[in-house]
């Protein structure tokens, strides 16, 4: 399968969320990138480029394979953009001279001082971490008074489907591996009222986006391209993500479930897109 990221690389490392970093990983997280951006109109954020001002340092925590940072970097050429994850960068990775990387384990303390950056963007981050609010009480610790905390959270549900057992079933496995290990299923739901509770903010945005897996049943056209982006992602990390959340033995009736024609088929899952301006 085409970035599948059980194919094995030099150097291949396990990641916090429980996905080996391979040359198949790598591959699915940039493709993933892509088409995130592509549902933005090639922006950073949902937010126009206007409203974010002109940021001086940026930080992107969780990277993975760099893209966002790269953009970023491409975009402002007279910000400096730290990039920060637990593990490297690509080998193929090809840095700028405002791009700089630190590989720190996250859940511990940053080596940044308070107040140092002016947009702090963190993607499917918040809800790979035990207690995801005391995360944020962190990292707005590191953002200036009125800079920008940009989010992007999934959630993978199972609540809302027809005729896709397997899926409503990896849904469930998900949940229970997760509050197996202390985290928090479904936060992506949550982060709103949690960015809210901060009283940190004088703008909070919160952006809830419907992927039903099948792309059919989606008329709008950006949100059908995002929905086979989110659904080719999903087919590839299923089966190892967490340990694996489709069995060996129903991974041929997982890809007939979800290569289904027509439209009497889906499970709805959610991306959550915040935009947070920090008071002054």
């Amino acid at each position: 399968m085409p970035g599948d990221p059980s194919t094995k690389s030099p150097g291949a490392t396990t990641t916090a969320y429980g996905i080996e970093r391979s040359e198949g990983e790598w591959a699915r997280l940039k493709a993933q990138n892509h088409g995130i951006q592509a549902y933005l109109g090639g922006k950073l954020t949902p937010l126009p480029a206007a409203a974010l001002g002109a940021p001086q340092r940026i930080l992107d925590l969780g990277t993975g394979a760099g893209a966002w940072a790269v953009q970023a970097a491409t975009e402002y050429p007279d910000a400096e953009i730290t990039a920060v994850d637990m593990l490297p960068l690509p080998q193929s990775f090809t840095s700028l001279a405002n791009f700089k990387f630190v590989q720190v384990d996250i859940t511990q303390d940053l080596p940044f001082e308070e107040a140092s950056f002016d947009i702090i963007h963190a993607r499917f981050l918040l809800m790979h971490l035990p207690t995801p609010e005391a995360h944020i009480t962190r990292i707005l610790r590191l953002l200036v008074p009125g800079g920008h905390l940009i989010t992007t959270e999934w959630d993978l549900r199972g609540d809302y489907a027809h005729n896709t057992p397997i899926l409503v079933a990896a849904a469930k496995r998900l949940e229970a591996k997760m509050e197996a290990k202390g985290l928090v299923p479904h936060f992506a739901s949550r982060i709103g009222g949690v960015l809210r509770a901060t009283q940190a903010f004088a703008e909070i945005t919160v952006k809830v986006v419907a992927l039903p897996f099948n792309a059919a049943v989606v008329s709008d056209p950006a949100v059908r391209a995002l929905t086979e982006t989110m659904r080719d992602s999903m087919i590839t990390i299923m089966p190892y993500w967490q340990g694996g959340l489709v069995d060996p033995e129903e991974h041929d009736a997982f890809l007939r479930e979800v290569s289904q024609s027509g439209k009497d088929w889906y499970c709805e899952h959610d991306m959550v897109f915040t935009c947070s301006r920090k008071k002054l």
